[in-house]
């Protein structure tokens, strides 16, 4: 007998109420997930689902919660747009007064990044997220980032190359050459430096830096066409709509 299972990374207020509510939360309880982290989302939906499930009205697993995203993009009722270091500490204050566990990042510049780091720490609230490819993994888990979702950052970090890559990088995102852009993964994965790694990994152990890998997500990616997913009986539990879109 275990005690309850979390997952660390979902995202439950972007389907609908109904999928969300009554296959998506009961399925966590019958699989022995008792508490979820959710990383970004309408606040009012998720708030309004979590004194639900505290109350006993709705069944669900705990939520903890990081409310609105923060990121360098319009803003809309899941997105708090950071395009300023004044901005950035706003909406840090805003997440910390409305009550919410945790300021979760998107992209943003890299003056908001250190602006939301340096409020957070006077805030007293974690901040976690992705690693914006302006900023390093050393950067980040200095400046007090709990937790990296998805592995971001993680590889060009172990780059014998790194501060090349980066420039090269950030170089084509300003001229939104994405093709070059991507291009780089290729030159990070073969200039992967194992001892350079070995000193990241200690640095994150000793900050208590946490990875959030999201390893099953990214499976699920990869396997999209093959036909033993294709015909997974679990595949019932998914709506149709998002059936269609795997299908195409």
């Amino acid at each position: 007998m275990v005690s309850g299972l979390w997952d660390m990374h979902v995202h439950s207020a972007f389907l609908s109420p109904a999928w969300d509510e009554k296959v998506i939360y009961p399925l966590y309880i019958a699989n022995g997930v008792t508490g979820v982290r959710d990383m970004g989302g309408d606040p009012n939906v998720l708030e309004s689902r979590r004194d639900r499930i505290e109350s006993g009205a709705l069944l669900g697993p705990r939520l903890v919660l990081a409310g609105p995203f923060l990121a360098g993009a319009k803003a809309d009722k899941q997105t708090i747009s950071v395009n300023t270091a004044e901005e950035a500490r706003q909406a840090v204050d805003m997440v910390k007064k409305r009550g919410l566990d945790f300021v979760k990042i998107l992209s943003v510049p890299r003056e908001s990044y250190f602006a939301i780091a340096d409020e957070s720490k006077k805030e007293k609230i974690p901040f976690v997220g992705h690693v914006p490819y302006s900023v390093s993994v050393r950067e980040a888990s200095a400046g007090g980032q709990k937790s990296i979702e998805h592995l971001s950052g993680i590889l060009l970090a172990c780059s014998s190359r790194e501060d090349e890559i980066r420039s090269q990088g950030l170089a084509a995102l300003a001229k939104h050459d994405y093709a070059t852009y991507q291009n780089l993964g290729g030159q990070v994965m073969t200039t992967y430096d194992q001892t350079k790694a070995a000193g990241l990994f200690l640095q994150l152990a000793q900050n208590n830096t946490w990875q959030v890998p999201t390893l099953v997500w990214t499976e699920a990616n990869s396997r999209i066409d093959d036909p033993q997913l294709q015909s997974d009986p679990n595949l019932k539990y998914v709506p149709a709509s998002i059936r269609s879109q795997w299908i195409r």
